[in-house]
């Protein structure tokens, strides 16, 4: 596909992509019960508002994170936000939406409409717009050769040791040499939900992966992440993993001048 014929497409707004239900929490909301609506909802983030309309925060599953590892014993929601929102109005393009997360390193923006916080954008809607545009660039030109990784059988503690050093992506988890699972944050909440932090990492790391061929079109691997409500991607090069791709490298490719 052509870059002007890319460019035309990317200045779709953001409203056709959106997610159209607010999944939300208040300043007020015990820690506890916003945790387990994370968990439950299999969302990676909650924007906070107050008073019903007024946007003062968000709540992610790394900022839960970060607090356990730092031994917080936080209270309420207010007290674990961040304050400081990506946002971006329902009428702006799909790039600029694009350009907002990798600008601010997150994984998602709130839509306003008018100023007021409306839904939630993240990087899973924009791989429907990769999907629905038919991007054939392959996995390879998006993908992160950093892969981190560990090993199945190895306790989950050393997971989270990984996890610790801010590894934004999440662990590759190995079996031998072939890849079988992910352990993120998500899957570290989860496990301290269900009081199971002592086994090994096979016993808490998440299924939902998929391992293709680097050569992918990234509009077909768009496709089963959408599909199969999968997060991430194992790219195989001679069937040994070469690296790995997130809705966030996947999102880049709504930016790139040469695809």
């Amino acid at each position: 596909m052509a870059y002007r014929e890319c460019m035309a497409l990317w200045q779709t707004p953001v409203h056709e992509y959106m997610s159209h239900a607010l999944i939300s929490t208040t300043p007020e909301t015990p820690i506890e019960e916003a945790r387990a609506l994370l968990v439950d909802r299999d969302v990676s983030a909650l924007p906070v508002i107050a008073g019903g309309s007024a946007l003062v925060g968000v709540l992610s599953t790394t900022d839960l994170w970060r607090g356990t590892i730092a031994r917080k014993e936080w209270k309420t929601v207010a007290e674990a936000m961040t304050k400081d929102v990506a946002t971006i109005e329902e009428v702006k393009s799909l790039r600029a939406a694009a350009e907002t997360m990798l600008a601010r390193k997150t994984n998602r923006v709130v839509v306003l409409r008018k100023g007021k916080p409306t839904a939630v954008c993240s990087t899973r809607d924009l791989m429907r717009a990769v999907l629905f545009h038919r991007v054939e660039a392959p996995l390879s030109r998006v993908m992160h050769k950093d892969v981190v990784t560990v090993a199945a059988s190895d306790p989950q503690s050393r997971a989270d040791e990984l996890l610790a050093e801010d590894n934004t992506r999440g662990l590759v988890v190995l079996d031998g040499k072939k890849p079988v699972g992910a352990y993120t944050h998500t899957e570290a909440l989860r496990a301290r939900l269900k009081g199971a932090t002592g086994g090994k990492v096979d016993s808490v790391m998440s299924y939902e992966t998929i391992c293709l061929d680097e050569k992918t079109p990234l509009y077909r691997a768009a496709g089963h992440a959408v599909q199969m409500g999968i997060r991430r991607i194992f790219a195989l090069r001679d069937d040994t993993i070469s690296g790995i791709v997130t809705g966030f490298d996947l999102v880049t490719v709504l930016t790139l001048e040469d695809i």
